[in-house]
């Protein structure tokens, strides 16, 4: 059989073989996959193209594109990392129909260091097998898919050689990726120049010279290549006659498939089929591939990213990173958001905070509220059960472990807040978090505790990430690494973006026991920078934009840097702290003709959001 199963583990979704390659017979499948040549030099077959892989190259094959690899002259070390469309769809619906082509000799992609750097990333934590590598791994594909999409969904023609397209123009460029897709997905009926123009509401006129100029050809030609390049499956299931592949995918007549056939592949569809029908990969006809053991894979792939991280310089970095993100408003869903969460309220809560408490809770979205007691009846826990009750607020009784977790002080900072963000739009346990800090009412410091909130009632910036996760009820319309998209619930037209900035030492910082002076050493001195441009598209109307900014400067951990971090401290005169520890706030108003774009520039760890909501 030419399509090859491939297997996954129920709770990884990424296969991954570096192996010596012999020949990796004529095979298909269903998902994408990456091919980087880490030593040496391979050939490979992709459809009518045949490529020489020196060492470094990267070459992506989508789903339903015939292919195969044999060694050269020269040994080879190949990584083939493939990624389950069925799991990673549900963050990219559209990876079934992606058009990737990541290869160009004669003129490399500016990121393709830095899609490079997230492939090695993902074989080293997958060699290595760390406690969370599995997560760690899924977590990289993500931004690889997005790095594909983003960069490498293009492809142009060197005479008949595939290569990588660009476009620096982005709507241009998703228009063309759109309209390649298209065109594959319905290559086998009759379709028109027009139909397309229609489509993309552009005259036949300037889309036929935005295809042939993108492309390289026309569009007849290229839909009769589209064509030609998908009869290969049908073509070597020999049970099938050639005037009837012909017929399926479209050609009018036999004669008319021949003679496009012959053209790229540059033989006759008879003469491809006795070529190649006794060269497809089978139980009877292996992979020939010697596995390359885990020590030395590791020490190749360390080797390597020490390579690619003396190349990558400027904006390819990717501590300045710059993303234009175009979301079509009105897009089908790719989830429905509703964050749930669960917080823990104690009577002592109520004694310092009084009756700002239901305040706050009503600003986290009136969450379950899980109500510490003990084995004895508590006065002060009825009341404050009986108050949260008339208040309409669902209750479960809560009862304290005895166990009291270590001081993770990156949860006093913005750090935390990018991963509760990912954790409630992209996952979907409820998020179960403590309302305060436990201690006296009057003191004002941090204790690397689990509170959003100090001891004293300050919110921390988590409080602030909750309260817009609690708002962002609606459909997910896009999402990366560092932003998320959501169209809000309601009659009134609303919109919600998140952008978060960190890397791996900050999200660490909030998993585990860190010190004081730990986390102020990593806050202070992150330095990725990101500006991110999102459009949203299909949009008409005038729009208030409220941006909202959760910064190191502006914090509780700031505040207590700039104190010294004193033990204790309770001031005598108190007239704005807890302002000085809110987001800062931005109101605009924007007419948008046809789209509408926000700009995001992060400079340090945290989150940004906007609300978008017709006026």
């Amino acid at each position: 059989m030419l399509a090859e199963k491939i297997a996954y583990t129920n709770d990884f979704p990424i296969n991954i073989k570096i192996a010596n390659i012999t020949e990796y017979p004529l095979h298909f499948h269903q998902d994408v996959e990456l091919v980087y040549v880490l030593k040496g030099e391979i050939q490979l077959k992709n459809g009518s193209c045949i490529y020489k892989m020196p060492e470094g190259s990267v070459f992506a094959s989508n789903g339903h594109e015939v292919h195969s690899m044999y060694k050269t002259k020269r040994d080879n070390i190949t990584a083939i990392i493939q990624l389950s469309n069925a799991f990673f769809s549900q963050h990219f619906p559209r990876l079934p129909e992606s058009c990737y082509r990541t290869f160009d000799p004669q003129r490399p992609h500016p990121r393709l260091d830095y899609m490079r750097k997230i492939l090695l990333m993902i074989l080293l934590n997958y060699l290595k097998k760390s406690l969370n590598y599995k997560q760690e791994c899924i977590d990289l594909a993500i931004e690889l898919i997005d790095c594909l999409d983003r960069s490498f969904n293009l492809f142009t023609f060197n005479g008949k050689t595939i290569v990588n397209g660009s476009n620096e123009d982005p709507v241009q460029a998703s228009r063309i990726s759109r309209i390649i897709q298209y065109i594959y997905a319905e290559h086998a009926r009759r379709i028109t120049l027009e139909e397309l123009a229609d489509m993309e509401h552009l005259s036949t006129f300037y889309l036929s010279h935005l295809i042939k100029e993108n492309i390289g050809m026309s569009f007849r030609d290229f839909l009769c290549f589209a064509r030609v390049e998908l009869s290969e499956i049908p073509l070597l299931d020999m049970r099938k006659k050639i005037h009837t592949v012909a017929r399926d995918i479209g050609f009018s007549t036999t004669a008319y498939y021949e003679k496009f056939f012959l053209k790229w592949f540059g033989r006759t569809p008879a003469q491809h089929r006795e070529l190649y029908g006794n060269r497809i990969k089978s139980a009877m006809y292996p992979e020939r591939m010697e596995p390359i053991n885990d020590s030395s894979s590791i020490s190749l792939v360390r080797r390597a990213l020490s390579y690619i991280d003396s190349q990558i310089t400027g904006q390819e970095r990717i501590n300045n990173l710059k993303l234009d993100i175009i979301v079509d408003a009105e897009k089908q869903e790719i989830k429905t958001l509703r964050p749930s969460l669960q917080i823990i309220v104690s009577p002592e809560d109520y004694r310092v905070l009084g009756s700002r408490l239901f305040a706050l809770l009503n600003d986290l979205g009136r969450p379950l509220i899980l109500l510490e007691t003990d084995q004895s009846i508590s006065e002060a826990r009825n009341l404050l059960e009986k108050q949260l009750l008339a208040r309409g607020f669902s209750i479960t009784m809560h009862m304290p472990s005895g166990l009291e977790a270590a001081n993770a002080y990156g949860l006093d900072t913005t750090a935390c807040v990018p991963q509760l963000l990912y954790k409630g739009i992209l996952g979907s346990d409820p998020l179960y978090v403590r309302l305060r800090d436990q201690g006296t009412e009057h003191e004002l410091r941090i204790k690397g505790g689990a509170g959003i909130l100090t001891s004293c009632g300050i919110a921390k910036p988590s409080y602030y990430g909750y309260a817009a996760l609690a708002k962002m009820k609606g459909a997910l319309l896009t999402w990366g690494k560092h932003y998320a998209v959501a169209r809000l619930d309601g009659e009134n037209q609303a919109f919600m973006i998140a952008a978060y900035n960190y890397d791996t030492s900050t999200s660490l910082l909030c998993s585990r026991p860190a010190t004081l002076h730990e986390a102020e050493d990593i806050v202070y001195k992150f330095n990725n920078e990101i500006d991110l441009n999102v459009t949203l598209s299909h949009l008409r109307g005038r729009f208030a934009v409220t941006k909202y900014e959760l910064t190191t400067q502006n914090s509780i951990f700031d505040l207590m840097n700039k104190l010294g971090f004193p033990e204790a401290f309770s001031p005598a005169v108190d007239l704005g702290f807890a302002s000085y520890c809110q987001p800062k706030v931005d109101v605009f108003t924007e007419t948008a003709e046809d789209s509408l774009m926000v700009n995001f520039s992060l400079r340090d760890v945290g989150a940004e959001f906007a609300v978008i909501q017709r006026i």
